[in-house]
């Protein structure tokens, strides 16, 4: 699956990519604010984990509903805080809770991909919490 990480933390952000990678996705971007992130959404991810508190380099949030909005990508939230559903709904299919593990994050962006693919996950990752809003997501994506 092709990813893009929003993450301003560069150590996390290396490792979540050297991590994706070394699982057999491919990360087509690495942003630490919302300008960087906007270019690599033209390499046409398939999924963009994204942190929502950016410190001072945007907000995670408004920028993942652009990305869904003029990129039709959707948004995985990684970030210590998951938002409230009801902000995010219809774009958002879910949000992993860090601190996570490398097995966590690989479990996470595989059970999500599937899903994506009109798939059922196997199971979703207890540290993935996805959102109702995820169903319809994964509907006007596939239309």
């Amino acid at each position: 699956m092709n990813l893009m990480i929003v993450e301003d933390d560069a150590v996390t952000a290396m490792g979540m990519r050297d991590t994706l990678e070394a699982a057999g996705h491919k990360v087509v971007g690495v942003a630490g604010h919302v300008r960087a992130a906007a270019r690599d959404a033209r390499q046409g991810p398939d999924l963009a984990l994204v942190d929502i508190g950016l410190l001072g380099h945007g907000d995670g949030a408004a920028f993942a509903a652009t990305l869904w909005r003029e990129h039709h990508v959707p948004v995985l939230f990684v970030t210590g805080g998951c938002p409230d559903r009801t902000a995010i709904r219809g774009w958002a299919v879910g949000c992993l809770s860090k601190p996570f593990s490398d097995a966590e994050l690989v479990a996470a962006v595989d059970a999500v991909g599937r899903a994506l693919k009109g798939e059922p996950p196997a199971a979703w990752p207890s540290a993935l919490e996805p959102f109702e809003a995820s169903e319809a997501l994964l509907e006007a994506r596939s239309a």
